[in-house]
């Protein structure tokens, strides 16, 4: 029997350069009644490109429209393309 995967989400992450948007960013989504869970992945999705962005040497006030497309289209399709599903708590 496969064993299912579970994938911890990081609730904050001040290191994260994209970390002093992120509570503006979940009050957003909290305040229109987001379920928790949801509103735990999104923030972890904040979390993950801030943690890409820094891998390829990005300035967060850099970011436009292009350099999200990059980390969508290479960086996530890989990472993602023959992984399985994983299962949030």
């Amino acid at each position: 029997m496969a064993t299912t995967l579970r994938l911890q989400l990081r609730p904050d992450d001040p290191a994260n350069g994209l970390a002093p948007i992120v509570q503006d960013y979940r009050e957003h989504f909290e305040a229109r009644r987001y379920q928790a869970k949801r509103v735990r992945r999104y923030v972890a999705s904040v979390f993950h490109f801030g943690d890409w962005l820094r891998s390829e040497d990005w300035a967060v006030q850099n970011v436009d429209e292009a350099v999200v497309g990059r980390f969508i289209s290479d960086h996530l399709s890989i990472r993602f393309q023959s992984r399985p599903r994983f299962r949030v708590q």
